[in-house]
């Protein structure tokens, strides 16, 4: 009854939205409505066809124990036999490749152009990286830090110069575009004709590189800059299950250390259709309140075949960035017309595991000592513990990085890297804390990897 009823009312809710859009058989309604009330209408359909099957697996069971209950008491020593189908599981998990090579050459040109004065953490003398941070009580006792702030669209409203971050993979670094076409200078472009205004646009952007790569990269950037605009352009590369706390990791560091800056969340039009990983992404943006840029929606209403706006079927060329810059450019006007500041209400972590990601220490490659071409090792001044990230080159190589605290091993991960050309990764070795309190060392195993080293993260509750 339960299941016909739930599914009765999805019915109507579909029927009320094709009402509410003036038409009568989807025309007029949004991409992402038609995907979301489609979706619904099968997941409710199976749901009855599940129902019905499971009342006729139940009457067959109800029967077969019945002749199975006669037929024992009527052959004494007899027994009926449990098979283990029911009680056993797979694990149907999806398998996605973890940094994608291809990505990190197509924008490494881009990387290059856009990312090669911006000034990341350095060597310091003092007990503290550089890039170091850490919660002060819990995320409620932050108190007027996070109340709400001017922030970027009442800075335009107001004809103030604004700073951008762009924070993202080979898409947010323009990967595929041509000279001067990528939707970041479009973006740039527009701000200061619309407005009237100096924008200063940074781009830490990392081709082939995950959410926990634009963690790190905006903890570690060190330009005396406080941002009032951080646009997001993750997920494609993205781990699936890692998506939500990783992501998170990056929205909840961009809230700590630049209080008053506003966030746009990209829908990379590079999946298609709005998969877990998006709709993880979709879940903490509404947490958060940050808006995104639906560019997947974008691309399906353009009028336009999907492969005609890619250079690869994943990097779009200058037509698809352009949708991506009028698609980042209405989330603007809405916000500026609406007035927005900078919703920093104080929140928890909407995911658990994220809060493995809540402190943060970085040491750079100039703090360690190189004792061979192979091994660097870093004095610690300050004990120091938590899930360990590297930041390093990645070039044709194979064998192993292994990495020892205080004298013992704690990692031995294998490294193979067969592609024809080099790009830079950062990425976590596992989901354990780690400890050391005097020293660290890590040994690559070609001077070529060892050269390329650049850093080193502990993150922790």
């Amino acid at each position: 009854m339960k299941e016909k009823l739930l599914f009765t009312i999805t019915l109507i809710f579909i029927c009320l939205i094709i009402m509410l859009n003036g038409c009568g058989g989807g025309e007029g309604m949004t991409y992402r409505e038609r995907y979301y009330a489609k979706k619904a209408a099968e997941e409710a359909s199976s749901s009855k066809k599940k129902s019905g099957k499971d009342k006729q697996d139940v009457k067959k069971k109800s029967g077969k124990d019945k002749q199975d209950s006669k037929k024992k008491d009527g052959k004494p020593g007899s027994e009926t036999t449990d098979y283990p189908g029911d009680d056993e599981f797979s694990d149907d998990t999806e398998t996605e490749t973890a940094d994608n090579p291809e990505d990190s050459k197509i924008s490494s040109e881009n990387d290059t152009k856009k990312n090669g004065k911006v000034k990341f953490s350095t060597v310091r003398n003092d007990d503290t990286p550089v890039s170091s941070w850490s919660p002060e009580g819990s995320r409620e006792d932050y108190g007027e830090q996070f109340g709400e702030k001017s922030g970027f669209y009442r800075k335009l409203s107001s004809g103030e110069n604004v700073n951008v971050l762009i924070n993202g993979d080979s898409i947010g670094a323009g990967g595929g575009s041509t000279a001067g076409n990528s939707w970041t200078d479009l973006l740039k472009e527009y701000i200061e004709t619309e407005y009237q205004v100096s924008c200063n646009m940074t781009n830490i952007s990392m081709g082939g590189n995950q959410s926990y790569a634009g963690y790190v990269r905006e903890s570690i950037l060190d330009d005396d800059t406080a941002y009032d605009l951080m646009v997001i352009c993750y997920g494609e590369n993205d781990d699936t299950k890692a998506v939500p706390a990783e992501y998170e990791a990056l929205i909840r560091g961009a809230m700590r250390k630049y209080p008053s800056c506003n966030m746009i969340s990209i829908l990379e039009s590079s999946q298609r259709d709005y998969t877990k990983k998006i709709e993880a992404i979709e879940e903490l943006c509404e947490y958060y309140d940050i808006p995104t840029a639906d560019t997947i929606a974008a691309f399906n209403e353009s009028g336009r075949e999907y492969n005609e706006l890619t250079v690869d079927v994943k990097h779009p060329n200058d037509e698809g960035y352009r949708l991506y810059f009028e698609t980042v450019k209405k989330v603007i006007e809405s916000e500026v017309k609406n007035d927005s500041g900078v919703d920093c209400i104080a929140r928890k972590p909407a995911n658990p595991e994220s809060s493995v990601y809540e402190s943060f220490r970085y040491f750079p490659a100039g703090e360690f000592v190189r004792k061979d071409p192979l091994t660097y090792e870093l004095s610690l001044k300050s004990p120091v513990n938590g899930v360990i990230g590297l930041y390093h080159l990645f070039c044709p190589s194979s064998g192993e990085i292994v990495i020892k605290a205080d004298g013992k091993e704690i990692i031995r991960r294998p490294m193979e890297w067969t592609q024809d050309y080099s790009a830079d990764f950062i990425y976590k070795h596992d989901n354990i804390i780690r400890s050391a309190r005097e020293s660290i060392e890590i040994s690559f195993p070609t001077v070529e990897l060892s050269e390329g080293f650049k850093g080193m993260v502990f993150s922790s509750p």
